[in-house]
């Protein structure tokens, strides 16, 4: 019975969805890691009189949610200072594609009623104001000092601008938010106050690869792409695969001293991200397979015997297996693979194994 397992790859995201690439059998796995960082604070709080007439008091109590509070108080139809949020520590991957800006800030005014609304709500970038205008004029601020978040941009929003992940993770990116008292008739003052602001960052880092490679020293960097079972007997066990790379006389071998050697070695061949292995195995054909079954071992381990967790389903089935082994950049990890067949005798059949990557 001769078994053929066919290793493919395919373009993802850390995690879902996937997008598949073709053709079916390229030498790699790429990885677009879709990723967010934050809500992020400020490490500093400050004004500006780029426009408005009040200053604010306090403007340093933004950086954190505790009631602490940076306040401004607006008489009829006054208009704040711009209260400025900067220094928010972010460290997206070099090389990354900005996607989306999501700015959230906590605000109410002390009094029972509340005519004190948005004015101005801009991005800050490289220390400037810039960009699209999110003010939310038609909203008036909570009363009674009953602080709560209002939300602007969002995820796949960049506010009009064009980003850097330096730009992101400079000290000057931040910002910065103007109050109106839009009280139409008597002259009320109002306490403008906000308590904090947080920022969170989507993007999408570099793409990078997993190589499925040989298991020498020459060959380990060499993409494979198929792996095959030799012949079988019905019900029995096969478990010295072969790769096309290495070939038929170096196989996998299993040993409990010191002469083990896996199929295939797995290679992150990312510069600083780490990832967990995932594996995904499609339905064998023609019903060959009773189970089949992985080891996920350190890279030159050589006292490999034993390959015993389930990687198919039941009867050869279509699985998804979180393996939870996680593999640093650069590194490698060696693959062992295994098949109990069926009852079938006479056929030979294939599946395809996907080998994914997502972030811990």
């Amino acid at each position: 019975m001769g078994l053929v397992f066919v290793l493919v790859s395919a373009w993802i995201f850390s995690g879902f969805p996937r997008i598949w690439q073709n053709p079916a059998i390229p030498p790699e796995i790429k990885i677009a890691q879709a990723a967010s960082e934050g809500p992020n604070s400020p490490s500093t709080g400050s004004t500006s009189a780029d426009s408005g007439t009040v200053d604010w008091t306090g403007p340093g109590n933004i950086t954190a949610s505790d009631n602490s509070r940076a306040t401004a108080s607006l008489g009829k139809g006054v208009v704040s200072y711009y209260l400025r949020a900067t220094g928010f520590g972010f460290n997206i991957p070099t090389g990354s594609t900005i996607n989306g800006i999501t700015v959230e800030i906590e605000r109410s005014i002390a009094e029972a009623t509340s005519n004190t609304r948005d004015e101005s709500v801009k991005i800050i970038k490289d220390g400037t104001i810039t960009g699209d205008e999110k003010a939310d004029t038609g909203t008036f601020w909570p009363v009674n000092s009953g602080d709560a978040y209002a939300t602007y941009g969002g995820s796949t929003d960049t506010w009009g601008a064009t980003w850097t992940v330096a730009d992101i993770n400079s000290s000057n990116f931040g910002v910065a938010a103007q109050a109106k008292n839009a009280v139409p008739t008597k002259p009320t003052t109002e306490t403008a106050q906000v308590d904090h602001i947080r920022i969170t960052v989507t993007y999408t880092a570099p793409s990078t690869t997993f190589l499925i490679g040989g298991t020498e020293a020459g060959t380990k960097d060499t993409a494979v792409t198929t792996i095959t079972f030799p012949e079988g007997v019905p019900e029995g066990t096969v478990d010295a695969p072969y790769n096309d790379v290495d070939g038929s006389g170096d196989p996998q071998v299993l040993s409990p001293t010191d002469s083990s050697e896996p199929v295939v070695k797995i290679k992150n061949t990312h510069a600083s991200a780490s990832y967990n292995i995932i594996l995904e195995i499609t339905t064998w054909t023609n019903s060959l397979v009773d189970m089949e079954y992985y080891n996920l071992a350190a890279d030159g381990a050589t006292n490999i015997d034993a390959v015993t967790t389930a990687l198919s389903a039941a009867n050869g089935g279509a699985n998804t297996v979180s393996t939870g082994v996680s593999i640093n950049a650069g590194a490698y990890k060696d693959l062992y693979l295994k098949l109990t067949l069926s009852s079938v005798a006479g056929k030979t059949g294939t599946s395809t194994l996907t080998i994914l990557g997502a972030t811990p």
